[in-house]
Order: C-alpha cells, then sequence, then structure tokens
C-alpha cells in the first residue's frame, strides 16, 4: 500500500518523490474538512457517523506514531 500511496503522490505531486523514498512514514496527517454556511469546526458540527471514523482513523494511525489533526476549511 505504501508503494500505491508513494506512486500517487509522485504522480500528482508532478514526479516530485517523497522524502525518503518508498518507505517514507508521515508523522502526522491533516484531515482538512470543508464547512458550509460558515460554519466552525467542532464536535457539534461533524455528523456522528464522521465522529467515529474520526476516532477511530486517529486511533489506529496512533498505534503507528501518527499524529493526527483535523482542521476546517471555510466555503468560499
Amino acid at each position: 500500500m505504501r508503494d500505491q500511496f508513494a506512486a500517487e503522490v509522485s504522480r500528482l505531486g508532478k514526479g516530485r518523490p517523497l522524502p525518503g523514498g518508498s518507505g517514507y512514514e508521515p508523522k502526522k496527517v491533516i484531515f482538512a474538512i470543508l464547512m458550509e454556511n460558515g460554519a466552525e469546526l467542532s464536535i457539534d458540527t461533524l455528523f456522528p457517523f464522521s465522529q467515529v471514523t474520526l476516532a477511530h482513523v486517529a486511533r489506529v494511525l496512533g498505534t503507528y506514531g501518527i499524529d493526527v489533526e483535523v482542521i476546517g476549511i471555510p466555503a468560499a
């Protein structure tokens, strides 16, 4: 899976390889969530399924030493 991820990043990044090659392991993953109608990102503005999914993903990634950050992106 890492090799596929590295290939996709290379393709989308116009040939720029990941640091460290295909054995690259991220230190942090950032989930950016588009917010509508000027809403602020909070636990109350996420659907319950999204809350559970983000918590699960953060827990799993944490077992690999990967930090998770969630940010809101205001709608244009």
